[in-house]
């Protein structure tokens, strides 16, 4: 009933996600033992410098519940958004930006999982326990590889949801790949149990994150790169 009321007073489904927020080669080398050198110096940089792969900051005025509530299910609310990889990928960290309510101690777990789709019932490929910092979810997510592809992540704290506060992830207006989607499952808070794309005054979003990850390259690359080396070494004898 309070839900209903609440929904009536702030004008549907789009204006309540508004109010829930708030490398030195000598000089006398050869160039093609340049050319080698070079290849194995940027190898070792991809492999230690993890690249950005999405950067979506939270700056769109809006965020939404994205939580796990096993006291009641019905509140059980969380939100998706896409990111594409365009070659075999390990990633390494996620960033999730958000906002909550006044206190993490009531987390009981900070979960991350990527699916195949933007729904609850979706199959999930990996999952992995982080942790809140400041307003933030941050995940390690060293050792997860995933090949070339169209991939749905989630971030969401666990907490129950009587008598605590609520963490929201925040909106984007860094829009990339398909909307973020948004399901309660549960419909608890009556916008209904389907998923839902997530919309504000007319306008599609995004949510607000940090993917990072370094691209593995293709074992044809890795021989051509060897290769190259040997060459390079016998022209130096």
């Amino acid at each position: 009933m309070e839900t209903r009321r609440f929904m009536r007073q702030h004008g549907g489904f789009g204006e309540w996600c508004s109010v829930l927020s708030r490398e030195l080669v000598p000089m006398n080398t050869s160039r093609f033992t340049l050319i080698a050198s070079s290849a194995s110096a940027l190898m070792v940089l991809s492999a230690s410098q993890a690249a950005v792969i999405a950067n979506q900051p939270y700056d769109a005025p809006h965020s939404i519940i994205s939580q796990h509530t096993p006291d009641d299910p019905s509140f059980t609310a969380i939100a998706f958004d896409d990111f594409t990889l365009g070659a075999t990928t390990d990633l390494s960290a996620l960033t999730a930006y958000g906002h909550d309510g006044g206190d993490a101690s009531y987390n009981t777990d900070v979960v991350m999982q990527i699916r195949t789709g933007a729904f609850i019932g979706a199959d999930v490929l990996f999952e992995i326990s982080g942790t809140q910092v400041g307003l933030d979810l941050v995940f390690n997510l060293t050792g997860i590889q995933l090949e070339a592809g169209h991939y749905w992540l989630s971030a969401f704290v666990v907490r129950p949801h009587s008598g605590t506060p609520i963490w929201t992830w925040g909106q984007s207006l860094t829009t990339n790949g398909a909307a973020a989607m948004w399901q309660n499952p549960g419909n608890g808070y009556g916008a209904g149990s389907a998923p839902l794309v997530i919309a504000n005054n007319g306008g599609d979003y995004d949510m607000a994150f940090t993917l990072e990850g370094t691209a593995t390259p293709a074992p044809g690359a890795l021989a051509l790169v060897g290769a190259a080396g040997l060459l390079g070494s016998r022209r130096r004898r």
